[in-house]
């Protein structure tokens, strides 16, 4: 990836992520999502969906039915992964099983500058926050993607064979601990009792409140400004305990983690 395009992505774009073993591919939870996205952001509702092999679903904020009907269809394979894309904006639904040795996860990724008003981030914790309390996620994130990429990426990545991997990403699976910590740092159940829901609810950042199974955590009122809030975030971890945490600077470090036991492929 090219300096420049990861200049422009430091400057605009914000991702959503969720990790979850709840029921994702269920048809009322895809119908809730959209229609949430649809409602807060539909900026951000990407036009064309589909599979890796091509985007054959048309959708928009006002006909979505069809993405529904997808959605439902493609959560019954275990492994399937969906798309959407246009342009600036772009979602991927992953549907696992326990076999996987992972979870579901989805990513959302859009500019922000075609998000209306003078706070858009607002908007996009607004739908945050509702995608939170109707997926029954474990963990979750919300940042500006060079956050993440800064915190989770290795360009030019050596392998323990001598190859060369051009871009290496870590801390996608919640199975194997935390991810980090960032701008919005979702805890479900699983990692609220783990680390003690009343030190969760307790913890030294300026916004902590309870949403659905677990809490939100906020560092402060902009994505934007996560450079200057690494205090915050050593202080977050410090308190938890820093080993709970997946670490840039040691990415082969092997962090503690909760039990958490995966859905069988009948779940699905």
């Amino acid at each position: 990836m090219s300096s420049n395009l990861l200049k422009d992505r430091e400057r605009n774009r914000i991702d959503i992520g969720f990790w979850t073993r709840g029921p994702i591919a269920d048809r009322g939870i895809a119908q809730a999502l959209l229609e949430s996205l649809a409602s807060i952001l539909p900026e951000a509702f990407p036009r064309k969906w589909g599979d890796v092999a091509s985007l054959r679903i048309k959708a928009s904020p006002t006909n979505f039915h069809n993405l529904v009907d997808f959605w439902e269809e493609s959560g019954r394979i275990c492994g399937r992964t969906i798309h959407g894309f246009q342009k600036s904006r772009s979602i991927i639904v992953t549907f696992l099983c326990g076999f996987s040795g992972s979870v579901h996860d989805l990513l959302l990724s859009f500019d922000l500058n075609p998000i209306k008003g003078e706070a858009p981030h607002l908007r996009v914790l607004e739908l945050f926050r509702s995608w939170a309390t109707i997926l029954a996620q474990d963990f979750g994130r919300l940042s500006m993607e060079y956050e993440w990429i800064t915190k989770n990426v290795i360009e030019q990545y050596e392998e323990p064979d001598g190859s060369i991997d051009p871009w290496m990403v870590f801390g996608t699976n919640i199975v194997e601990g935390l991810a980090g910590v960032y701008w919005c740092t979702y805890l479900g159940k699983v990692f609220t009792d783990w680390l003690g829901s009343q030190k969760v609810a307790k913890a030294p950042w300026p916004h902590v409140e309870p949403i659905g199974n677990g809490y939100l955590l906020r560092r402060s009122d902009s994505p934007e400004t996560w450079r200057d809030e690494t205090a915050l975030d050593a202080q977050l971890k410090d308190y938890f305990g820093s080993d709970k945490f997946f670490d840039i600077n040691d990415p082969e470090r092997k962090i503690k983690a909760p039990r958490i036991e995966l859905p069988s492929v009948l779940d699905n």
